[in-house]
């Protein structure tokens, strides 16, 4: 396996940090998108294990994020993440030609994912979501959505704290420590970043029709931050491809901190080199009571 890490230029000259672990073979190709407090370095180790499957795994820092340039947790336009993706896999098809790309969504990761398939339907073979940040479980009182609504125009860099803590993401005290001191770790917004990603919600949630990859969505149950309700019914409206929707048990939002690591990535590696031609559509939806526990389990680390 080889390691690497390389800029991509977006197309207003941002560069976009992007990581890569490239085994040998011509096995499956991932792109991974981490969620809207995180950045590439809390999945590098999800990387590595998945590139032991001899899946070809690529981390971009979102802009603005991480490692990545750009004015600290802001956007101008959800279709500009749309178009960094874009330019991360025209790279990444460059590096490994004729071979399709799957997405890895975690949480905004997998909205930013979803709105890249309905605006491009061939872009990604399939979707592995996990925590799908499509239905927000947070709600902001009207007031509150008005002034935001009003300061993106005014003010579109006016800064936010982000409306949840750590103990959200997990119940796990040392993780609430860990990720609480990351210091690449996102810790507010612009204005124009919340309304925005509320509009890309919005439409993926009315564009899941015109949806055509296959899904495997993988739930918390006492997830915080997602309604899965609003992502059961928003997946389902994708009556064109095969989704599967799995609901774990007593999960927490970070499922990579609230199940067995080993098994979760295998579930996940095991998506990743199937063949999704042929798989009809339908969709299914399962709870999942446990699942197996490895051992040595891979620790996870939230830095960069």
């Amino acid at each position: 396996m080889t390691f690497s890490t390389f800029p991509i230029k977006a197309a207003d000259g941002v560069a976009l940090k992007v990581e890569s672990f490239a085994p040998p073979g011509d096995g499956p190709v991932a792109l991974l998108l981490h969620g809207i407090v995180s950045h590439a370095g809390w999945y590098r180790w999800v990387g590595e294990e998945l590139s032991k499957q001899g899946i070809s795994m690529y981390l971009v820092d979102r802009r603005g994020a991480g490692g990545s340039e750009g004015l600290r947790g802001h956007m101008r336009s959800w279709k500009v993440l749309v178009e960094d993706v874009l330019r991360v896999i025209e790279e990444i098809h460059k590096r490994h030609p004729g071979r399709p790309v799957q997405a890895l969504g975690v949480s905004l990761g997998a909205a930013i994912a979803l709105a890249t398939s309905i605006l491009h339907p061939k872009v990604f073979e399939s979707h592995v979501l996990l925590s799908a940040g499509i239905a927000s479980a947070v709600r902001l009182p009207l007031y509150r959505q008005l002034r935001l609504l009003l300061r993106s125009y005014l003010r579109p860099t006016h800064l936010y704290d982000l409306p949840f803590t750590m103990k959200q993401l997990t119940h796990l005290p040392v993780w609430q420590e860990k990720y609480e001191k990351d210091p690449l770790r996102s810790r507010q917004m612009t204005s124009r970043f919340l309304v925005e990603t509320f509009k890309m919600q919005r439409f993926v949630r009315a564009g899941m029709a015109r949806l055509r990859s296959p899904i495997l969505s993988l739930l918390a149950e006492k997830d915080e931050l997602i309604d899965n309700r609003g992502v059961i019914a928003a997946l389902s409206r994708a009556q064109s491809t095969n989704v599967r929707i799995e609901i774990f048990r007593n999960a927490t939002h970070n499922l990579f901190l609230s199940l067995p690591r080993l098994a979760l990535l295998e579930r996940i590696g095991s998506w990743l080199c199937r063949k999704h031609a042929g798989l009809g559509n339908g969709l299914e939806v399962e709870t999942i009571e446990e699942l197996p526990a490895g051992s040595p389990e891979p620790e996870p680390s939230p830095q960069a």
